[in-house]
């Protein structure tokens, strides 16, 4: 719940409590996050699998 917290964080909206100013999140590159992304998508599916596989 915290990588989605902070991918919500690391989106641009136009929100009512942005500031517009620049935050520590949004300095993150893309491929950065689309790779932490795919990885953490990945060990869950995995994790399921496993569990899965042993009932």
């Amino acid at each position: 719940m915290f990588g989605f917290m902070m991918l919500l964080r690391w989106l641009p909206s136009p929100g009512r409590h942005s500031h517009g100013g620049v935050t520590a999140e949004r300095h993150f590159p893309l491929t950065a996050v689309v790779a932490h992304g795919m990885c953490a998508g990945a060990t869950v599916l995995l994790v399921v699998l496993v569990v899965l596989g042993r009932m």
